[in-house]
């Protein structure tokens, strides 16, 4: 991962490399031209800039520039003139005290299982998202003892509900209407519920080109004082203000690609785009699944190419789909367990304990 760096004061080059996370790569910026178009101001992920002197024109350049990707300011002048400039949540004023630990916020994933929003987003259909979905909200429902909440805003349309035998008569219009009295009687009494987990479905066309951001805001902020995780499918929503919206409110953001070289293209213009809206890049990681059986990805060469972290390779899922077309309902045997073990190394450490097995045999008797 590349991170740009300016400083009108050589010296601190030197010493700026040893409050770096292990694996980041510093390019030192000298002038704001140098970078129009260059390979490292795209592929940069969080900018470092050391004030040295008031104005710095050079510096205030690269600063508005590099907006709203992440920029760590660290103001060392006599007055510290620049602790009040700008109000921009991107922007993050630090010191040398400090700057290790906001470089690591930044940059390192936290556990999922710690807790927040987690949005699964593909722009292409290649993998059964609403399978991963269900998937990852038991994980994180039996395995940690959370309280999840599925928000299915999958196109061409939301298959979670259905997959899991549940009726999801409310959706996220109706939950708009009612902001102002829901509470966890309210939901619980109107929500699907099928192995442990809230359904949410997202609305029709007419009724979402009605709402307003701030009205969606607002229910999603009044949801997580519910529930633990909110887990968003986004399966086959292209870049839009949804996305964007959603985006805003997750900690965590897997984008899911197959191998195919359009699927991970598909994937890496969706991480530039939303780390182009300013979300944090540790929350930003890249799930790969096999396009051909038995054939895994090469994870490492994606890797690279992309600059996100491979999270995981999931498993090969062809006959689970089979199972699924056949009417089968969620979870089947044998099939699921692999993408549960995956899926716990995604969302935490796992233990030497196999309790997805345990819990599928519950299950089935």
């Amino acid at each position: 991962m590349t991170i740009l760096a300016y400083s009108p004061d050589p010296s601190y080059q030197r010493d700026l490399e040893r409050y770096l996370p292990g694996g980041e790569r510093l390019y030192w910026v000298t002038m704001l031209d140098d970078l129009n178009g260059a390979r490292e101001w795209r592929r940069a992920r969080a900018m470092v800039l050391i004030a040295s002197c008031w104005p710095d024109e050079q510096l205030e350049r690269l600063l508005k520039g590099f907006l709203p990707k992440p920029v760590v300011l660290i103001d060392t002048t006599a007055e510290g003139q620049w602790q009040f400039y700008g109000n921009h949540r991107q922007l993050h004023l630090a010191n040398f005290d400090n700057l290790q630990q906001t470089l690591e916020w930044l940059l390192l994933p936290e556990p999922v299982a710690a807790g927040g929003a987690l949005a699964l987003l593909t722009p292409r259909n290649d993998y059964d998202g609403a399978i991963l979905t269900i998937a990852t909200a038991w994980v994180l429902s039996a395995r940690h003892r959370k309280r999840v909440l599925v928000l299915d805003f999958a196109l061409p349309q939301c298959d979670i509900a259905a997959y899991l035998g549940a009726a999801a008569d409310y959706s996220l219009s109706d939950l708009v209407s009612h902001r102002h009295v829901l509470d966890e009687a309210w939901l619980q009494q109107r929500l699907a519920t099928a192995s442990g987990i809230h359904v949410l479905a997202l609305s029709p066309d007419d009724e979402l080109a009605a709402l307003s951001g701030s009205e969606v805001r607002e229910v999603l902020a009044r949801l997580e004082q519910h529930y633990d995780h909110l887990l968003f499918n986004l399966t086959g929503q292209g870049i839009s203000s949804l996305v964007s919206l959603v985006a805003e409110c997750c900690s965590h953001l897997w984008l899911l690609a197959d191998q195919k070289n359009i699927s991970i293209k598909s994937a890496a213009v969706m991480a530039e785009y939303l780390l182009g809206q300013g979300v944090r890049p540790a929350g930003l990681g890249l799930v790969l699944a096999p396009y051909y059986p038995q054939q895994v990805p090469d994870a490492g060469a994606i890797g690279q190419r992309l600059e996100i972290p491979v999270l995981a390779c999931l498993p090969d899922m062809h006959e689970l789909i089979t199972l699924i077309n056949a009417g089968q309902l969620l979870p089947p045997k044998p099939p699921l367990a692999p993408l549960l073990k995956a899926i716990a190394g995604m969302v935490g450490q796992t233990r030497e304990s196999p309790w997805w097995a345990r819990w599928i045999g519950r299950k089935h008797g």
